[in-house]
């Protein structure tokens, strides 16, 4: 996601001073729109190129904006188009809780990154990334392995089996205004107990359980405004899987062979500039069609309606904040041309919303989420004891080194 332009209150006071007396007040409203030059580098969070000394957004203000395609660029936003970070030197780590950490490294043309998920308990994820980027094109590899353990009943003794879940490449270049993306990776699905050692007894070879391996491919392109500049935003991304089932060391199952998916995501929106203030309205959607023996056939359509806002609020404050509300519709064909086996559903997801913090002082800053349900958790705010966590649920610190 692209990063916008924050134009501080005091910025445009200053613009509005040095307008020459006799002059018609035409060119004070235009300025902010006609001379980036000048006014990029104060309203910038930071620079892809690197030339800003601000610090980069951590991945939380990508979810607190709602995803938009036209917010600004996240650090990890390398993972999706490498190159549009090419040139920064940069830190970021995010904290969750003590089941969730990420941290990425941006050092002129070398990136990496690497996430640790314990949500799963007693099963963890890491995922691990690193590649190359300039401005022109960027490209990296990406490894996914999972960790279970187990213990043994009626013992102190317990084991810790490793696993690998994913690995794949990604890379992206510029073309015409436009950001071109792609990835290629062989994975297996997390719901699969071949390598979910947690639910296999001792004496049960997992090895012997059905497993499933899937290969996709997933291209797309996205545009957007430059920084502090009005303007429509969009993405589109294509995915296509091959699925394939199989029993191993002997056993026989009903599973089908093999199965195909098809999945088409968009995002459009729009950036509006108003006294400092980021308006961000957008629509998120898509389809995906799954073709298998049993079921047949499986398809989905969902959409999303939102708006988030970036607002400064204090001298190096800045408030975070968006809503959304998705609507998914689902069509299941298990036998193709059987009505009595045919199922559609229509699901209202309801509102969804986040609300966050940044602070930014000088090369150095913060960024935080507050937990939704801190509202109804009274006396717990302070304390943290509350069922639902503490004050915070997301915190990311972020250093730039350039």
């Amino acid at each position: 996601m692209k990063r916008l332009s924050l134009i501080p209150l005091a910025a445009i006071a200053a613009i509005a001073q040095t307008k020459p007396a006799p002059v018609a007040p035409v060119p004070a409203p235009v300025a902010p729109a006609t001379a980036s030059a000048p006014i990029a580098p104060a309203t910038s969070y930071a620079s892809a190129g690197g030339t800003s000394a601000k610090a980069p957004l951590a991945p939380i203000v990508a979810e607190l904006l709602q995803a938009h395609p036209g917010a600004p660029l996240t650090i990890d936003d390398v993972l999706l188009s490498p190159h549009s970070s090419a040139g920064q030197k940069a830190v970021t780590f995010e904290w969750a809780n003590k089941d969730q950490v990420q941290a990425y490294v941006l050092w002129n043309n070398i990136f990496a990154a690497a996430e640790y998920s314990g949500a799963t308990a007693p099963s963890g994820l890491t995922e691990a990334s690193a590649g190359y980027m300039t401005s022109a094109w960027g490209a990296g590899a990406k490894i996914v392995y999972s960790d279970s353990t187990y213990d043994f009943p009626n013992s102190t003794k317990s084991a810790t089996y490793y696993a690998l879940n994913s690995v794949g490449i990604f890379g992206s270049m510029g073309l015409n205004g436009m950001d071109l993306f792609g990835s290629l990776k062989w994975m297996k699905p997390t719901t699969n107990n071949w390598y979910d050692y947690s639910s296999v007894a001792p004496t049960q070879d997992p090895y012997t359980l059905p497993r499933t391996d899937v290969i996709s491919l997933a291209v797309g392109a996205r545009q957007y405004p430059a920084d502090g500049v009005e303007g429509l935003a969009w993405s589109g991304t294509g995915e296509f899987g091959y699925h394939y089932y199989r029993t191993i060391r002997g056993g026989g199952d009903s599973i089908p062979a093999a199965a195909f998916s098809a999945e088409l995501r968009g995002q459009v929106g729009y950036v509006f500039l108003v006294d400092g203030i980021n308006f961000l309205p957008g629509l998120d959607g898509g389809i995906k069609h799954y073709d298998a023996k049993s079921p047949d056939q499986l398809d989905s359509l969902w959409a999303s309606p939102y708006a988030s806002i970036s607002v400064p609020v204090f001298e190096n404050w800045t408030l975070l904040g968006g809503a959304r509300y998705s609507i998914t519709k689902t069509f299941n064909d298990y036998r193709k041309g059987e009505k009595s086996l045919y199922a559609d559903a229509t699901v209202l997801s309801g509102t969804s919303g986040s609300v966050g913090l940044r602070y930014t002082r000088n090369r150095w800053a913060v960024d935080a989420a507050v937990q939704n349900s801190f509202l109804t958790t009274g006396p717990y705010i302070i304390s943290g004891q509350a069922p639902n966590g503490g004050f915070l649920a997301r915190l990311g610190f972020s250093v730039n080194l350039k």
